[in-house]
């Protein structure tokens, strides 16, 4: 490791390690004058460069820092590893690494984890991050032979458009507990199907009566349409149970945007989920979180329509930017959602693509011109 020479270790503490303790213990005047590599709990991390601390511990499986009053410690993963920490301490989690920095005084326990950490994008609006202010609708291309529409602005005297109130901050751990809880109960769905009936397609009367779901005939149609007959009967009457009765963390988006997150979900990873980590990753999208998993090629293919909506290629480190490509790719819902900014993205998508939004992506790219901030 490389720590500056001012480092002090304590003889006594420093003597346990020596003695057959398997955690490495430094302490004394710590200071970091590089950044630093470190491997906890078989995760490589990096301690950032203006690091300072008076005690830390590295054990298996956790790293135990003190810091000092007026002193900071961060710590960092490049493979965007996320951390438990006690006490609990919010992280930075970017689309390039996620971050912990812990401030004096204070001791605090790090565990890395082997998932990849969640960020809260700009569209989340309960997730403790502030939404992003309505983008400008991107003005539609004019043809040769038609004179170009103006942008959707109102040309009489009127009050500015209401700023969308940002929803009572959501604590993220305590959501992140409840969507896992849920997502374990929504895979054990299956279990409760009549064994003569577990295995083979499920029908459409099957779908509804086996679990007791009783939806409406709107959201009737929605389910026909996401939930194909080649599924299994487990695949099929886990979605419909969901889409028809949702989950604490997802009654207030509705049943037919409950089918348009799993729809998201099926245009983003290519089938419909089968367990419960897709599961978690179903929930995590209705609340406007980012999924554990991720696809290379529906990032891409989100790239490519932000290149088409905004006349550039986005710009990965910018929160809007990134905002929308996630959105795009992925889904996320909004907890708080502006009909005003829906409106006039839905104007704007028309203009750029020439059609209505009819396809899951579609929609997305509506979600991610009306609400992540980017702009062209």
């Amino acid at each position: 490791m490389l720590i500056s020479t001012k480092i002090k270790v304590g003889l006594g503490i420093a003597g346990l390690g020596v003695l057959g303790l398997m955690s490495p213990v430094y302490a004394g005047d710590l200071n970091w004058s590089a950044d630093t590599p470190i491997s906890v709990g078989g995760q490589s991390l990096t301690i950032r460069s203006g690091s300072e601390a008076t005690n830390m511990v590295v054990g298996t499986s956790t790293l135990t820092v003190t810091v000092a009053s007026g002193d900071s410690f961060t710590l960092a993963s490049s493979e965007r590893k996320a951390f438990v920490t006690s006490p609990n301490i919010d992280g930075t989690c970017t689309s390039s690494e996620n971050a912990i920095t812990v401030t004096g005084a204070n001791t605090v326990v790090i565990t890395p984890q082997g998932t990849v950490c969640v960020r809260a994008v700009a569209v989340v609006g309960g997730g403790g991050s502030t939404p992003a202010p309505a983008p400008t609708a991107p003005a539609p291309t004019p043809t040769p032979t038609t004179k170009p529409a103006p942008a959707p602005t109102s040309t009489t005297t009127s009050a500015p458009a209401p700023t969308q109130t940002p929803a009572a901050p959501v604590d993220r751990a305590a959501q992140l507990t409840a969507i896992l809880e849920e997502a374990k109960s929504i895979s054990g769905v299956s279990k409760e199907l009549p064994k003569a009936i577990e295995k083979g397609v499920l029908t459409l009367e099957e779908k509804l009566s086996v679990l007791e779901v009783k939806p409406t005939e709107v959201v009737l149609k929605v389910i026909e349409k996401v939930v194909p007959e080649t599924v299994t009967r487990a695949t099929a009457a886990v979605a419909t149970k969901f889409i028809a009765d949702g989950t604490p963390t997802t009654m207030q988006l509705g049943a037919g945007e409950r089918a348009g997150v799993v729809n998201s979900y099926k245009a983003a990873f290519g089938s419909l989920p089968t367990n419960e980590a897709e599961w978690q990753d179903v929930v995590k999208i209705a609340n406007g979180r980012f999924p554990s998993q991720t696809n290379a090629e529906s990032e891409k293919r989100a790239e490519l329509s932000f290149k088409t909506i905004y006349n550039r290629a986005p710009n990965r480190k910018s929160p809007n930017d990134d905002a929308a490509v996630v959105v795009m790719a992925y889904g996320l819902r909004t907890a708080t959602r502006n009909m005003q900014s829906e409106s006039a993205a839905i104007k704007s998508y028309k203009a750029i693509f020439k059609r209505a939004p009819v396809a899951a992506t579609a929609w997305d790219a509506v979600r991610a011109i009306a609400y992540s901030g980017a702009k062209r």
